[in-house]
């Protein structure tokens, strides 16, 4: 069975698109905190309205999901948790990545962006504006399929 994205409303897969990365849900025994923002950042519901806890270890969100499309080990990072969700109006992922930027340098912490071109490079700009598509995308799809649903709901 191919990799699908668990949020709400993505309807991405490992098939569909090949390209992207799919990160497992946090293990409730070693990352319980992490797996509970994880959880409340994607507000999936169960059957009773109650947040969301499956019992699978086979749960995953797509890299859509993240700022810079990669999750991240460090708890200040905004990727820490997903972050880009239908549901959810956000800031723009340049903004949120110079937020950091600004917090790390005034805490004289080493940069999030690499500064020496024989480190790892810096995000590019076009990567920021493909997480900004992919958002605006995810609206008008909720937006779609809210009218959608209204349409079906009149015609009953």
């Amino acid at each position: 069975m191919p990799r699908s994205c668990s949020v709400p409303f993505c309807t991405t897969n490992k098939l569909k698109n090949p390209s992207l990365k799919f990160y497992i849900l946090p293990n409730g025994s070693t990352e319980p905190r992490r797996r509970t923002r994880w959880l409340q950042a994607i507000r999936r519901e169960d059957e009773l309205g109650h947040l969301w806890d499956p019992k699978s270890k086979h749960v995953y969100v797509c890299s859509q999901h993240f700022i810079t499309g990669l999750k991240n080990e460090d708890i200040a990072h905004p990727d820490y948790t997903p972050s880009l969700f239908p549901h959810k109006k956000t800031k723009s992922p340049r903004s949120v990545l110079q937020r950091l930027e600004r917090r790390r340098k005034r805490e004289g912490v080493q940069s999030a962006q690499p500064e020496s071109p024989t480190s790892e490079a810096p995000i590019p700009l076009q990567e920021l504006e493909r997480k900004q598509l992919y958002e605006e995308l995810y609206n008008l799809r909720r937006e779609r399929d809210e009218a959608m649903k209204e349409r079906a709901e009149a015609i009953r």
